[in-house]
């Protein structure tokens, strides 16, 4: 088999693999019964609480230097 050959076997292949994965599964039914709410509540929740200790050290940590002048 030569390169050309090898190449266009190469590119069909890949198109038809494109070709087939344009169309995805539908997982609509899935998600549609999942509440997102109490998931987004509780993410929200830990991201504030790591802001919060970050603002707290970086309070102390401006305070402190303050301090030493």
């Amino acid at each position: 088999m030569n390169l050309k050959k090898l190449i266009a076997v190469v590119v069909l292949s890949v198109a038809a693999g494109v070709a087939s994965a344009t169309t995805g599964p539908d997982f609509s039914g899935l998600t549609s019964q999942v509440d997102w709410t109490t998931a987004i509540a509780a993410i929200l929740l830990v991201m504030g609480g790591i802001a919060s200790v970050y603002i707290v050290m970086k309070g102390g940590s401006l305070i402190l230097s303050k301090l030493r002048g």
